[in-house]
């Protein structure tokens, strides 16, 4: 085997072996710059920006495995309150961190 080969070979079992954690990390990254954004440029309160965050984890948990319309009228119902209540820009990033989240737990599943 190529030494190229191998370290593929490790990287690739590193990341299998570690997916839960590195899935944690990346929510917690996203999650972070999430609030600073709408914290510093949006003037959302950091209360309510954390609060988002949970609910919008939560919210993927809870609907992780019913269908995709399901899915589909969420994110609508969301960007309507937000065009609403004039948080358009806000609700987008939360909706960005509850699609990561989908994909997060989808991929954790069949790890």
């Amino acid at each position: 085997m190529s030494n190229k080969k191998k370290k593929n070979h490790v990287r690739n079992k590193f990341i299998r072996d570690n997916f839960n954690l590195l899935a944690v990390i990346i929510f917690a990254i996203l999650s972070a710059a999430f609030i600073t954004i709408s914290y510093v440029l949006l003037a959302v309160p950091i209360f309510a920006c954390g609060a988002f965050v949970i609910l919008e984890a939560l919210l993927a948990i809870c609907l992780k495995k019913v269908p995709v319309f399901v899915h589909i009228f969420t994110i609508a119902f969301q960007i309507g309150l937000g065009i609403y209540f004039g948080a358009v820009v806000f609700v987008i990033l939360m909706v960005i961190l509850y699609l990561v989240s989908m994909f997060l737990l989808a991929v954790w599943d069949r790890a």
